[in-house]
């Protein structure tokens, strides 16, 4: 009795707590599965709300579960960055400022996963913004931790709360980590610019390491962060000029230009020289201009432009053109600035640039795109005309091979091949180029853009023509449409006696489809004649012996007939009806082909006749 006395309790409740567990299994389920409404059925089921999540899914969730031992609901949210998931456990009772045994907090789970709304939203519920997480044995700043997660915002509310940086060199892998990132982490960049925390970082071997690591990662806002807080002086002043100009944006120039040590213009052009890009703004020409460099400014304005409009910065534009009042064409950029600025269709600055002197027209971009093609690209003919009034080059030689022509022709904007022609682009068909260029046109039947090809072809070229229509004989139509049948007739008999006659061509080829299309020229015909030994009777012959039915018939119906007189003919056509498989269709067919008067017999052997 004793025993059953002291055990009842236990097992009373028993059933209650494996209830309890159960709920927190399903929670630690849902959360696991990102399941929101799962999570909701657990907690009005009774489940813990802090319960723990041993098994998360997420990248993020494995770091947690390998490295931190596992997580609650509420900092596997955070550190998935799941709002509504987020809302859902503060409302219901989540302790903001949980501490697991491992020394994980949901603040270090924000600051972790960058996630700044939940950063503020456990500030506003209470949470300890003072405490250092301790995790797996190691302090970790939260500072540090925010800059490592990448989220400018974190980092400014710790500044705003007065929060301090610990020694830089106790988080130096976690440092370097936020320099060398793909992109510039603004995190550390509030970090390095506040005046109190970044001030910190000032060991200068330290600095130095990280501005290296900065510049090989192209991240100009953290290079201008670390010179601002004095990285560039272990350089010399000529370097530390060169990596302003190279990354450090128009504030931190007017700042330098500013100082009692100002530097002489020739060391602005030394270093200026060392720059082909401006890697962080194009705006480091206005202060240039402002403290009186203009003759250093100027030549670099091209190149500011276009990198605005490449990058569509409208705030840099804005700012940028009305410096066009005191610029020439002197230095680089004007002609990608030309090309891009009619590709992005900016008026203002391609007429600024075109009513210079000597114009960049022929500029050229990744070997093929020229003002011309750009022009072509946007389909603006009056720009067009334009362009080659002020001396565009119609007809530039690319390794590429994208003329203006092809570009035309690609882009199905016809009305240029007249003015490219007219500008003076040759065509020789005979090369592989052109011929390929003609292909082009003809493959879409562009007539419009055929005929103004044909009006311009001198006579080398019209041979060529024919050449290109007997090689490729299902073009022959799309000549005729344009209305330039007399390449198949005519006065070039001489010519006929070098190649042959495109319907003979197609004859032979069984292109019904292409000889229709000349026969209905007329082409072929009396006014037209075949050049000796062909007659339109010799080609049906050829046709009706082939088995080529269709095109006998097609020749029949434009006139030609069977010479039946002739005894190979007779043999022939007695050879045909036998081996046809249905001699009656072939009877008729030779009867109504023949050139005999009704009446005429012809004598097949063994009793046949025709």
């Amino acid at each position: 009795m004793l025993i059953l006395f002291c055990c009842l309790p236990l097992a009373v409740s028993l059933p209650a707590q494996a209830r309890v567990w159960s709920q927190d299994l399903a929670l630690s389920n849902a959360v696991e599965a990102g399941d929101l409404a799962g999570v909701e059925a657990a907690l009005e089921q009774g489940a813990y709300v802090d319960a723990p999540v041993r098994n998360p899914l997420t990248a993020n969730d494995r770091l947690l579960a390998e490295v931190f031992g596992g997580g609650s609901p509420l900092i596997v949210a955070l550190m998935r960055g799941d709002d509504a998931l987020i809302d859902l456990l503060l409302e219901r009772g989540a302790n903001p400022d949980l501490r697991l045994r491992s020394g994980v907090s949901p603040l270090f789970a924000a600051a972790w996963s960058g996630h700044a709304r939940g950063f503020h939203e456990l500030l506003r519920r209470g949470a300890d913004i003072s405490v250092t997480p301790s995790v797996g044995g190691r302090s970790y700043d939260l500072m540090v931790t925010a800059v490592s997660g990448g989220s400018y915002e974190i980092v400014e509310t710790l500044l705003a709360a007065g929060v301090e940086l610990p020694e830089p060199q106790l988080h130096r892998p976690l440092l370097e980590l936020a320099v060398q990132a793909p992109q510039d982490n603004m995190a550390l960049y509030a970090l390095l610019r506040d005046e109190g925390v970044g001030a910190k970082i000032l060991d200068p071997a330290f600095k130095r390491d990280l501005l290296q690591m900065a510049s090989r990662a192209h991240n100009g806002k953290i290079v201008s962060g670390l010179i601002e807080r004095g990285a560039g002086r272990p350089y010399s002043p000529e370097r530390e000029l060169e990596l302003i100009f190279r990354y450090g944006g128009s504030a931190l120039l007017d700042r330098h230009l500013s100082g009692r040590s100002a530097p002489s213009l020739e060391d602005l052009e030394d270093a200026q020289s060392r720059v082909r890009v401006f890697q962080t703004s194009p705006l480091v020409v206005v202060p240039l201009v402002e403290h009186g460099y203009v003759e250093l400014a100027m030549p670099l304005l091209g190149e500011a432009l276009e990198i605005a409009v490449q990058r569509a910065d409208e705030e840099a534009l804005a700012t940028l053109m009305p410096l066009l009042e005191q610029a020439d064409l002197r230095g680089g950029g004007w002609g990608n600035l030309l090309i891009f600025s009619i590709l992005t269709e900016r008026d203002s600055l391609v007429d600024w640039i075109l009513a210079q002197d000597d114009p960049p027209v022929n500029a050229s971009w990744q070997l093929w795109q020229t003002p011309l093609t750009a022009a072509i690209h946007v389909r603006d003919e009056t720009l067009l005309t334009r362009l080659l009034a002020l001396g565009a080059n119609p007809e530039p030689r690319f390794s590429a091979g994208r003329t203006p022509m092809r570009v035309a022709c690609e882009e199905g904007f016809d009305a240029a091949v007249p003015k490219l022609l007219e500008a003076g682009v040759e065509l020789r068909l005979s090369e592989e180029r052109d011929q390929s260029l003609a292909r082009c046109f003809m493959a879409s039947e562009r007539v419009g853009a055929i005929r103004s090809l044909l009006e311009h072809a001198d006579d080398v070229t019209q041979h060529d023509v024919m050449m290109l229509s007997l090689i490729y004989p299902e073009y022959v139509r799309v000549v005729l449409k344009a209305g330039w049948g007399e390449f198949f007739s005519g006065e070039p008999r001489a010519l006929y006696e070098q190649l042959p006659h495109p319907l003979v061509v197609a004859a032979e080829r069984n292109r019904a489809d292409v000889a229709q299309a000349l026969l209905e020229s007329a082409i072929g015909g009396d006014r037209v004649p075949l050049p000796e030994p062909y007659t339109l009777g010799t080609l049906l012959e050829a046709a009706l012996f082939q088995s080529r039915f269709e095109m006998a018939q097609l020749l029949h119906e434009y006139g030609a007939r069977l010479d039946m007189a002739q005894g190979p003919v007779r043999a022939r056509a007695c050879a045909f009806v036998a081996e046809a498989e249905d001699s009656s269709e072939a009877e008729r067919l030779v009867i109504q082909m023949s050139a005999a008067m009704a009446g005429d017999t012809l004598s097949c052997g063994e009793g046949g006749v025709l």
